[in-house]
């Protein structure tokens, strides 16, 4: 097998993983704008297992445990969210109305 082919391999395995990451988030969303609180924050830790560093995820994630009134563990995604960019002005946002409603 050539270097080609291998090329290929990889390409495919990453365009998989990427496709995986960003159904599961949308699915995520979807179950968040649906009031199901529980299984939006188990298909966001889905993403978050195939990659940590997904912002958005970590936000929404903070969104649905806020809506359970776990707003210490929401901070924390917040911050993970703002840890990864620094400039994603919405988890600044959601992380001052949580700590002003606490």
């Amino acid at each position: 097998m050539g270097f080609g082919e291998d090329a290929e391999k990889c390409f495919n395995k990453a365009s998989k993983i990427e496709h995986e990451d960003n159904e599961l988030y949308e699915k995520g969303k979807n179950l968040y704008n649906m009031g199901r609180n529980e299984e939006a924050t188990e298909c966001f830790d889905k993403v978050l297992d195939i990659y940590n560093r997904h912002s958005p995820a970590w936000v929404f994630k903070g969104l649905a445990l806020r809506n359970m009134g776990r707003n210490d563990d929401a901070i924390k995604c917040f911050e993970k969210g703002i840890e990864i960019d620094d400039r994603y002005a919405y988890a600044w946002h959601m992380k001052g109305l949580t700590l002003q409603e606490m």
